[in-house]
């Protein structure tokens, strides 16, 4: 979950092979690199579901690889104690 219309910064790791992931309707397309933490820096600009498809063939399942991202009005956004929120914090 992620507040609309606040700057936001992404992070992204693997521990296998090289990623590919975009965001759909949104400027959020990148690659992601073992060793590495990918970071993109953007601001969603309307609420709701977006879809996060995977674009680079990394194996036999990549192509059901997919995500959803969702943004929320700002107050509605509640970060932790540090201000941020893992996918791992549902």
């Amino acid at each position: 979950m992620l507040p609309a219309n606040r700057p936001v910064t992404l992070r992204f790791a693997t521990p296998d092979v090289i990623h590919g992931i975009l965001v759909t309707g949104t400027n959020v397309n990148t690659m992601i690199v073992p060793g590495y933490v990918s970071q993109v820096h953007t601001v969603f600009t309307r609420t709701g579901d977006l879809l996060m498809l995977a674009t680079n063939i990394a194996g036999s399942a990549t192509a059901r690889c997919s995500a959803t991202v969702r943004v929320v009005p700002p107050g509605d956004f509640k970060p932790d104690s540090q201000g941020g929120v893992s996918c791992d914090a549902r």
